[in-house]
């Protein structure tokens, strides 16, 4: 058991608990604990939208990474955007106007062009399915949020409403969403899990319960 919490720990980035566990338990962790922090420092950055600080953590951690995982590479630079987006949105309803607003706007698509685009054509050339890429789909959403502002969408910049299930590019479980995906691929590439086995065994256990308690109600 104490293995097992362990293993949820380090996962998780818990590393004081982590720590706290193995002098109590005698628990070994199974990885060097100073790595949670490493992990720790990409998903802090990630959580306050400093994505270029966050990418700078993962080569440091891993220098191929980001080479090796072009899905991931793409989700933080579809991350990058949707910050730089957010703080247009930001400063427009500050009341920001003029020349600034254009450079910062350019920047913006200059930005999706360059990083972007090849990929969301990439994806609708050779998906496969005659389906729209992924790509295309967030540049369009994201170029709606640059140009209309996130009423068009019903988004809000730090909120809920329309775009995706979780509530478009501007909703802040985005920052949760892409730093679950990066922490799972530092650990795949460190050759750990990249999801904890206590809570897969807890809901086996829950479910062999509900099982046992129908059988004995016959």
């Amino acid at each position: 058991m104490d293995q097992l919490v362990m293993n949820y720990l380090v996962i998780k980035g818990h590393k004081e608990v982590a720590e706290c566990l193995s002098r109590e338990s005698g628990a070994a962790p199974p990885v060097d604990l100073t790595t949670i922090e490493a992990r720790m420092h990409v998903r802090r950055a990630l959580m306050t939208g400093e994505v270029d600080v966050a990418m700078a953590h993962i080569i440091e951690s891993d220098p191929r990474l980001l080479d090796k995982d072009k899905g991931l590479a793409f989700a933080l630079k579809v991350q990058k955007l949707v910050e730089m987006i957010r703080r247009r949105v930001e400063q427009r309803e500050g009341g920001m106007e003029g020349e600034e607003e254009e450079e910062d706007d350019e920047a913006i698509l200059a930005f999706a062009r360059k990083e972007l685009a090849p990929w969301g054509e990439e994806q609708e050339g050779g998906g496969g399915g005659g389906g729209r890429g992924e790509g295309l789909q967030i540049l369009e959403e994201a170029m709606t949020l640059l140009v209309f502002g996130p009423a068009a969408t019903g988004a809000a910049p730090g909120g809920k409403g329309g775009g995706e299930a979780e509530g478009g590019l501007l909703d802040l479980s985005r920052r949760a969403a892409t730093a679950d995906r990066v922490n799972a691929a530092i650990l795949q590439s460190q050759g750990q899990d990249s999801e904890p086995v206590l809570p897969g065994l807890l809901k086996k256990l829950r479910a062999a319960e509900v099982e046992l308690a129908t059988e004995m109600m016959r």
